[in-house]
């Protein structure tokens, strides 16, 4: 390592905070130094020049000069994001040149990395070293922390995979992933994040997949009258091939009344017996 790289890395930092990329180009050269030789553990020059909004022009430049042959790296953030926390998880916290420039909404500077190779789903996580589940998740909840869950982010990383640009739908979608892959948190910060209502193929979705935790919170959350959910329930449990371990799973809950008349309806099915009058089977319950 060159003795005075830090000094320099600090000169090379402010150019770039600055947006004096005349001088950088002419610093740089200068030195004779590749730009990758600054990176750390923590710092990435071309990471750093994209949270400071420089133009794609000059983030081909620094490809170049580093050399990048690579985009599927991350660096540990130093300070953690202190926005909402939708897990519990002990989690190192990672960024990469693909999620920094979704994050600050550069998304010429996000397609010309993937053009570049760059991958949305690699072995670098957001959540925790223990869990790489390659998919939006992860990157949903490093948007949601920092504040940039927004229509605009959420739009680029769902549009491509679903082939539509009708935002509502792209918000749908990322709720029913969330739930499928047992990530409540997440989808209750998209749900309160966007002001969505709760969805009948959410339901469908958490009795398919024994999610409680989801089944919990959207009985709390539903704005409708409990027999009306009920009812839309029944009709659910008739109509998709329910796995039964999945199904008592799902029905877990601390409300042991609603539990009881999902059982029973889910009973019922089995002995081909349809139950119609669900509001008397609630007013028997005393819901």
């Amino acid at each position: 390592m060159i003795p005075d790289i830090k000094g320099k890395r600090e000169n090379i930092k402010e150019l770039i905070k600055n947006n004096e990329m005349k001088k950088f180009e002419a610093y740089v050269i200068q030195n004779k130094i590749p730009l990758t030789e600054f990176n750390t553990e923590k710092f990435d020059i071309l990471i750093f020049s994209i949270e400071h909004n420089i133009s794609l022009k000059w983030i081909k430049f620094i490809v170049k000069l580093g050399p990048y042959y690579n985009f599927n790296y991350n660096i540990k953030i130093i300070n953690k994001p202190s926005y909402g926390t939708p897990t519990s998880l002990d989690t190192d916290y990672y960024k990469s040149p693909l999620t920094v420039a979704i994050d600050h909404q550069r998304f010429d500077i996000a397609d010309y990395l993937q053009e570049n190779g760059a991958k949305l789903f690699t072995d670098w996580v957001i959540r925790s070293r223990s869990q790489k589940y390659k998919t939006h998740i992860d990157i949903l909840e490093y948007l949601y922390r920092n504040k940039n869950l927004n229509d605009n982010t959420l739009s680029y990383l769902y549009s491509e995979q679903s082939h539509t640009n009708n935002i509502y739908s792209l918000k749908i979608n990322a709720v029913e992933e969330a739930i499928r892959l047992d990530e409540t948190d997440m989808a209750k910060a998209v749900i309160e994040t966007f002001h969505l209502p709760i969805k009948k193929n959410w339901y469908c979705i958490a009795l398919k997949s024994g999610n409680s935790t989801m089944m919990e919170y959207m009985l709390e959350n539903d704005p409708r009258d409990i027999d009306q959910v009920i009812s839309q329930l029944n009709e659910i449990i008739y109509n998709e091939n329910l796995n039964k371990e999945a199904f008592i799973k799902a029905t877990e809950i601390k409300n042991k009344d609603i539990a009881t008349v999902l059982r029973r309806i889910y009973a019922a099915k089995n002995f081909n017996y349809v139950v119609n009058n669900i509001s008397e089977k609630l007013i028997n319950l005393n819901i």
